[in-house]
């Protein structure tokens, strides 16, 4: 088991505490990659402003990975396991899409695939 440490923005931390948001998106690669059943991520609140991070507040929750699964899109993804517990706030999947292009382009999505970490809260127990 590794211990991997992350940042998530203020209301996406939120939903995860309070077990709205229960899979992570990402594209397959750097650590995401790297990430095995089992593992564990430490989180940190990061608070922006304007686009521009201005707070990073450490050890806010830590949560295990129980399930990895891969696909070639986004879309794929939302298809197979919905949206509702990966970008809660959204209202579709086209909504949760566009959500995902404000970190990922079409181009890296194609070249590298995603990923759907899912994972259960360890701490704090709320």
């Amino acid at each position: 088991m590794k211990v991997y440490e992350a940042g998530r923005e203020s209301s996406i931390l939120d939903d995860i505490l309070v077990g709205d948001k229960r899979i992570e998106c990402r594209l397959i690669r750097s650590k995401f990659a790297q990430y095995e059943v089992g593992d564990r991520i430490r989180l940190r609140r990061d608070i922006y402003r304007n686009g521009v991070t201005i707070a990073e507040i450490p050890n806010q929750a830590e949560v295990e990975v129980t399930k990895l699964e891969n696909f070639a899109s986004f879309h794929d993804m939302f298809e197979k396991i919905g949206f509702a517990l990966a970008i809660p706030r959204a209202e579709s999947i086209n909504d949760a899409i566009e959500q995902c292009r404000i970190f990922y382009s079409e181009e890296d999505e194609r070249a590298h695939g995603v990923r759907a970490v899912h994972f259960k809260l360890i701490w704090p127990q709320v």
